[in-house]
């Protein structure tokens, strides 16, 4: 390769770099992160949350992503899973949401993301930021919070 091409393949990638670098600065990206606490005492639940809305200027996207680590799976069986979901309560303590269900391994380890691109949000959701100051539960199926935090606001 001659120092020309090469000087011309700089100058096209940092191009491409800079071009990425503006379309991000074009979004507003506001959320939302810390630890789940247990519900219960000397319990071994523990978590973590990330709540995120970007805005550009055609579209927002509204992000939920939820950790969580030593869930009571005790009983689960291949057809009776355990099951688990995700809440967002409003600061008022109204409106409870349903997001959806982790998926859960056998060790009680569970993964959840809700993104807007790709489902739907509950019935009477149109976005995250109404639950600004409120609190993200993790919730068993008998609806029991076994993780909760409070968040911040966004």
């Amino acid at each position: 390769m001659t120092s020309r091409n090469w000087i011309s393949t700089v100058a096209v990638a940092a191009t491409l770099c800079v071009g990425a670098t503006v379309a991000n600065a074009r979004a507003t990206i506001t959320g939302t992160r810390g630890q789940l606490n247990a519900t219960a005492r000397n319990a071994s639940e523990a978590g973590r949350y990330k709540l995120t809305e970007i805005t550009r200027s055609r579209a927002t996207v509204d992000r939920i992503e939820a950790e969580a680590r030593g869930l009571n799976v005790a009983g689960a069986t291949r057809g009776n899973r355990p099951a688990f979901n995700v809440f967002l309560i409003k600061s008022d303590g109204t409106g409870a949401a349903d997001f959806g269900a982790m998926r859960v391994n056998r060790q009680g380890n569970a993964a959840f993301v809700f993104d807007s691109r790709r489902a739907s949000f509950p019935s009477g959701v149109t976005t995250i930021t109404d639950y600004s100051g409120g609190t993200i539960e993790v919730r068993d199926a008998s609806n029991s919070a076994v993780l909760a935090a409070t968040l911040g606001t966004f």
